[in-house]
């Protein structure tokens, strides 16, 4: 049985070999044959040539990340920690990146398309921190090449852009985001570049854009780690990277699609501070699935007088197509939520407050 395209130009020399002997004294069969063995030859140089370059990008890739300076640490993560602003990168790195970025724009949908399903793959454990619809419906990967070309676009002046940084802090830090998880996004959207670009990414290339993605991680660690510690602060608050208990203490039906959950935390402490506006991210995990990422819901009134927070959810129906399916975990809520269960909760975060709409 053949494995690949030696093998199976093998067992054709092999068939062909057969079939002469078969054919030798038919003249137009023997031409329909050697017709047939040159289409099959054909595609065998075709699969072999595309084996060759999918084993060539792949090489690419490793050996890229294995140059000096290039390949992302955790150590490294940890020193971009007190990360400025307005720190420059070096003028020859932003010649290279301002010289290539035009190909990287061009190229950035296929860039990005590429990057998550090769990070899933290389660091299936991220799968906890993605909702998999929106990577179904096209609108993280969306983000993250928006992100990217608004981010080089004012890598000198990042200062400009914290709005934008402080909304993505707040999701990030709601989801328990980490210094080391930027090391997985430098290393898999690297990977990414060198696989689309191919032999464009020189080593000046490749280290001009590792810096970009370094420089922009330091911004964003430094960023959340200001959301992470100021959350923390706050009364009854505790810090973003952790979970914490809680229990349905009361379920309340508002309207046929709407139900309201009222939570408390298990050890009997009090209920976070939070700004109106702010949402908490609810671990429940409705599938089989070992990685399922959180859901964000807003608090939706003041603290109870026992203490309790409560969280509002619209049941989400699919289409009638099936080609959105139903919401997994807002039906889960309105179909199985019971009082006394238990939900794995992080702290409030999110910027629809009035401190940020109307600073």
């Amino acid at each position: 049985v053949p494995h690949g395209p030696h093998d199976r130009c093998t067992n054709a020399i092999l068939l062909l070999r057969i079939s002469w002997c078969r054919c030798s004294k038919h003249p137009c069969a023997l031409q329909s044959l050697l017709i047939d063995t040159r289409k099959a030859a054909l595609h065998l140089r075709r699969m072999s040539l595309a084996a060759a370059s999918r084993s060539a990008r792949v090489a690419l890739t490793s050996s890229l990340l294995a140059r000096p300076g290039i390949g992302f640490s955790y150590g490294l993560s940890r020193q971009l920690h007190g990360h400025n602003l307005h720190k420059k990168l070096p003028e020859d790195v932003l010649s290279v990146v301002h010289a290539t970025a035009p190909v990287v724009a061009e190229n950035v949908n296929k860039i990005v398309g590429t990057f998550y399903p090769r990070m899933f793959q290389n660091n299936p454990e991220v799968l906890a921190f993605f909702n998999q619809s929106n990577q179904v419906h096209g609108r993280q990967p969306h983000a993250l090449a928006q992100s990217v070309l608004a981010a080089v676009g004012h890598l000198n002046n990042m200062e400009e852009i914290m709005p934008a940084l402080t909304l993505i802090g707040h999701k990030h830090c709601a989801l328990g985001i980490k210094p080391e998880h930027y090391g997985i996004v430098h290393d898999n959207f690297l990977g990414a570049v060198a696989e689309v670009l191919g032999d464009a990414v020189t080593d000046e290339v490749a280290g001009a854009w590792s810096a970009v993605l370094m420089h922009v991680a330091g911004a964003c660690i430094d960023v959340e780690e200001q959301i992470y510690r100021e959350a923390a602060a706050r009364p009854g608050n505790w810090h973003g990277y952790e979970s914490k208990e809680f229990g349905i203490s009361r379920i309340v039906e508002e309207t046929p699609t709407v139900r309201s959950l009222y939570l408390k935390p298990s050890d009997g402490g009090p209920s976070p501070n939070y700004t109106p506006g702010q949402y908490v991210s609810l671990h429940i995990n409705p599938t089989e699935q070992p990685l399922f990422a959180p859901r964000h819901y807003t608090i939706s009134a003041p603290l109870h007088i026992d203490g309790s927070l409560r969280v509002t959810v619209r049941r989400i129906r699919g289409s009638t197509d099936a080609a959105t399916p139903d919401g997994m975990v807002s039906n889960w809520i309105h179909n199985e939520a019971q009082l006394g269960d238990k939900i794995q909760v992080r702290p409030p975060f999110g910027i629809f407050t009035r401190e940020y709409l109307h600073p």
